[in-house]
């Protein structure tokens, strides 16, 4: 017990410290992204989201895959309708439930028994509608490490044990269309919270989608199954047409 106590405290004592030294800053990604996937005609829902809960700290975000990996199944799913857990700029005690973290930025959250927050992580993976080509100011925020990707690429790491902080990246898109999108959090112990902005203000679930909607392969399933029910019609029509004398 008295270890526990020792590493509670000394979390602590290192969150004030980082958040005086890990101040949130600005940047402009160096890269400019492009989509073949173009914009869908329906709003979105929101992006697959999964809890993972640990039995030790995850501490860094490298950690924190090889815990996913080895856990094989996250502990809770839902769908995240925005990244602001449990609200934009905020966070939440450890000693919370699942869904006081998620508040009201998640749907279809899966029957979970979580009622502590301590050592966890959040991915959140799918795809954000960018309607128009330019720049876009991305912040995502955290307590403790996270990470946002876009594209397939790191956008921004606020990577460590730290209090609520992070920090801002510029993006240039060349086309609208769908871009992946994807968030990885973790959190040891004390407070928590996770909230990531598009030019500043929250992003929505209009905008957020589970999946390239409509995939490839849906569209070729969906043409085969159109062209089966034509060609079943066609048979039947010309069995019924024929006359026996």
């Amino acid at each position: 017990m008295f270890l526990n106590s020792a590493k509670f405290e000394c979390k602590h004592i290192l969150k004030v410290l980082t958040f005086f030294t890990f101040s949130s800053f600005n940047y402009a990604y160096a890269d400019t992204f492009s989509s073949t996937i173009a914009l869908p005609t329906i709003a979105g829902t929101g992006l697959n989201g999964s809890y993972y809960a640990f039995n030790t700290w995850p501490g860094s975000l490298a950690n924190t895959q090889n815990l996913i990996n080895a856990a094989g199944a996250p502990t809770a799913t839902f769908t995240a309708t925005s990244v602001c857990f449990p609200s934009c700029n905020t966070s939440i005690g450890d000693g919370s439930t699942l869904a006081q973290y998620l508040g009201a930025n998640a749907s279809n959250i899966s029957l979970n028994n979580i009622t502590n927050l301590s050592e966890h992580a959040v991915v959140l993976n799918g795809y954000i509608a960018i309607t128009a080509p330019g720049s876009y100011q991305f912040s995502i925020l955290s307590d403790d490490g996270s990470q946002l990707q876009i594209g397939g690429k790191t956008i921004f790491n606020a990577d460590g044990d730290h209090g609520f902080s992070g920090g801002t990246a510029t993006v240039q898109f060349s086309n609208s269309g769908l871009y992946k999108f994807d968030v990885l959090a973790f959190e040891d112990a004390g407070v928590t919270g996770l909230t990531v902005l598009e030019n500043g203000n929250a992003l929505t679930a209009n905008q957020l989608f589970t999946s390239a909607v409509p995939e490839a392969e849906e569209w070729t399933m969906l043409m085969l199954g159109l062209c089966m029910m034509g060609w079943v019609t066609r048979s039947k029509q010309s069995v019924q047409s024929i006359t026996v004398s």
